[in-house]
């Protein structure tokens, strides 16, 4: 189970050293939007920085100062379900990264 930033910077290491790809949805805290990428988690930086990258484009974010949520069956917000209705026999939610002001980024694999 991912119950701290520490434990979710070494499951994003593994996916960064697997070179994994990773799908990823990004929403704003009052849910008007959601954007998709599919890519790679590039890089790690000191004090829980984390880079994914989807060719020129990129997410930095932080472990920490948020709520994080791990399994295959994450529940995903409403948000997301008619966004993953597609993707859901192919990707498994690994990964929920809430933050403070409720901004999301949900982070799945293939695993």
């Amino acid at each position: 189970m991912i119950a701290s930033p520490e434990d979710a910077e070494l499951l994003l290491k593994k996916w960064s050293s697997e070179s994994a790809e990773i799908l990823a949805f990004i929403s704003s805290a009052d849910r008007s939007f959601v954007s998709r990428l599919v890519g790679r988690i590039e890089a790690i930086y000191s004090k829980l920085v984390c880079c994914f990258r989807a060719g020129d484009n990129f997410i930095l974010f932080r472990l920490r100062d948020c709520k994080i949520g791990y399994g295959e069956d994450v529940e995903v917000l409403s948000t997301y379900e008619q966004v993953l209705k597609n993707d859901r026999e192919q990707w498994k939610a690994a990964l929920v990264l809430t933050y403070i002001g409720g901004a999301v980024i949900v982070l799945c694999t293939k695993e």
